[in-house]
Parts: structure tokens; sequence; C-alpha cells
């Protein structure tokens, strides 16, 4: 099994079941470290999806009430392998830990394995990850779909990870827009 990334790579694997387990003992290995600091904690992105190709990177979301709890907890997360990286998004801004390996004989390189996306409670992110993942799942043509325009977008930007990103940015727009209205309805 593969996984992850060289900085800045993008690099589309088929979809390897193994993710789903490494992702669990990740969960478990977070719940040991965060407690009560953590309300829930999801395996979210494409090595979620089932069937479609993805970079081989874990993307994990953690639901918290307070993001200092977490935040004073990081020299432990550190001593564990999850690094703070600062905050992502524009609106709604929260923290990010990434986790990674040294690469084999390659001397300072290393490979991103894992991103820990902290959302705090109330806020819609944590919907958006979810519903996106629930919605990809039981719509595979769709996830079909968001997977043709990854392998092109790997095919065109030359392996940037901010280009990549951006060209698929206003179609997963859409697409958590869609999840998010299925799953209201689903409740209904």
């Amino acid at each position: 099994m593969t996984l992850g990334v060289k900085h800045d790579e993008v690099k589309l694997l088929n979809h390897d079941p193994g993710w789903q387990t490494i992702a669990s003992d990740t969960i478990k290995q977070l719940w040991d470290i965060l407690g009560a600091t953590a309300i829930d904690i999801q395996h979210i992105g494409s090595t979620a999806i089932h069937h479609i190709k993805a970079k081989p990177v874990i993307d994990i979301a953690v639901l918290v009430q307070d993001f200092g709890e977490v935040l004073s907890l990081s020299s432990v997360l550190e001593e564990k392998g999850f690094f703070f990286m600062g905050w992502e998004g524009k609106e709604d801004r929260q923290p990010v830990f990434q986790c990674g390996e040294y690469v084999q004989g390659e001397k300072n390189m290393r490979l991103l394995t894992h991103y820990i996306h902290i959302v705090m409670q109330g806020n819609r992110q944590w919907h958006n990850y979810i519903n996106f993942r629930d919605y990809m799942n039981t719509f595979p043509s769709v996830a079909h779909e968001y997977e043709a325009l990854k392998l092109v977008l790997e095919g065109q930007n030359g392996g940037s990870l901010h280009d990549y990103h951006n060209g698929k940015q206003v179609y997963v727009e859409k697409l958590i827009e869609t999840a998010n209205h299925w799953n209201d309805l689903d409740r209904c």
C-alpha cells in the first residue's frame, strides 16, 4: 500500500481499502490524545470515497468546542507525529495539523501522509466534509465524474498542488451545495 506524497506533489492512485484501516488507526490515536476535547472524529476527503482515485493522503476532521484546548495539546500531538501547520480557510479559519514520514535513503525528504482538520462545533464546514463524503459514496456516478476532473487537473497542472486545488474549487463547492441539500432532504 502506498501512502504519502512529497511536498506540493499531485499523484492520484487507485482507491486502496487499506486507507480506511489507516484512517481508523489514526482516529483511535487522536481519541487517545484528545479525549473529551474531541466531540467527533471522521475520515473525510477522497481516500474516504470508495472506488475513485485519490492522493494517498488521509484526511481526518476533528470536531471540537474550543480550538484552544486542541492547541494546548500541540506538544503531545507533536510527540505522536502530528505537527501544527497553521490555519486554513478564508472564513471561519481552522487549525490544521499534518503528519508524515521520512523517505528512507532521502535526506530530509518527508512524505505528507495525513491532514488533520480541526473544526469548531457549529461550523458548517463539519457538515460540508461529512455530507460530501457520504454523497459521493451514495452516488458512484457523481464520484466518477469528480475523479475524471481530478485526473484532467493532475495532467494539466504538472504536479502543482496549488493549481490542482484551484482547478477543482468551483466544482467542489457546487458538489458540497448539492450534498448538503441532499442531506437536508434525507432528514425529512
